[in-house]
């Protein structure tokens, strides 16, 4: 009789066992067939869509988020009006003074703003593409706007979107830049000159390490402008500098 007990306890604990494990291998089955669907769908509502640039704004412009000092700079319109006259641009709206560089004090030592054809022999604004190598920080404690251009060299349309390809030396060249930045929930175009603040004829913040290309320095000047200086730069995050 203890014998029977002991095959019937022996085999209803293999027959629990068993559907112990078929309800378990049901149930991580279940459970992860739910997981992949969450994550399927969250992957597809995030889904990463490049901004569409037709509702773009120039900055000042009503609706860009930004207010003008002067009439709203339009870089086609500036750039023909310099080509007509023969004359460099000059920015009015970021002037090649110490208020461009700091807010909270004067600068020590004396800056020269100079241009790329003043500081380089060739400049170039691309120097066999771009990549992330094109991208080096000088005394401006501002790593993380560098990460963010290092970042987005590696994503050709992006990069191209935010870096116009009209920009250059040579072709129509006015001493004026554009560039576009993300900024509250629409493309905002940004126009500077091309004088950048330099000592002893090198320049002093963002550089490439060819020393005659300039997207870089230039990007970053428009970043400074768009944030009143460049030591408003200073400190942010690279997550921010990538919205």
């Amino acid at each position: 009789m203890d014998e029977l007990k002991g095959l019937l306890s022996g085999a209803g604990k293999q027959l629990f066992d068993r559907a112990g494990q078929a309800i378990g291998a049901a149930a991580t089955e279940y459970i992860g067939s739910v997981i992949n669907e969450i994550f399927e769908k969250k992957e597809t509502d995030t889904k990463r869509i490049l901004p569409s640039i037709r509702n773009m704004k120039v900055l000042g412009e009503r609706g860009s988020g930004f207010r003008s000092q002067t009439d709203v700079q339009d870089y086609y319109v500036l750039r023909n009006q310099c080509l007509e006259s023969g004359s460099l641009f000059e920015d009015p709206e970021f002037p090649a003074t110490s208020s461009s560089l700091m807010f909270s004090r004067r600068p020590d030592r004396h800056y020269e703003w100079l241009r790329p054809h003043e500081i380089s022999e060739a400049p170039e604004f691309f120097v066999e593409g771009f990549s992330r190598f094109d991208v080096q920080q000088g005394e401006l404690g501002d790593c993380w706007l560098l990460a963010a251009c290092a970042n987005l060299t590696q994503d050709q349309k992006m990069f191209l979107r935010v870096v116009p390809e009209d920009n250059s030396f040579e072709d129509e060249y006015a001493g004026i830049f554009h560039f576009r930045f993300w900024q509250y929930g629409r493309w905002v175009d940004v126009v500077i000159d091309d004088r950048l603040p330099t000592y002893r004829g090198e320049l002093i913040y963002m550089r490439s390490s060819e020393k005659n290309e300039f997207w870089s320095a230039l990007l970053e000047k428009a970043y400074a402008k768009l944030h009143g200086s460049y030591e408003a730069l200073k400190g942010g995050t690279t997550c921010e500098a990538m919205e």
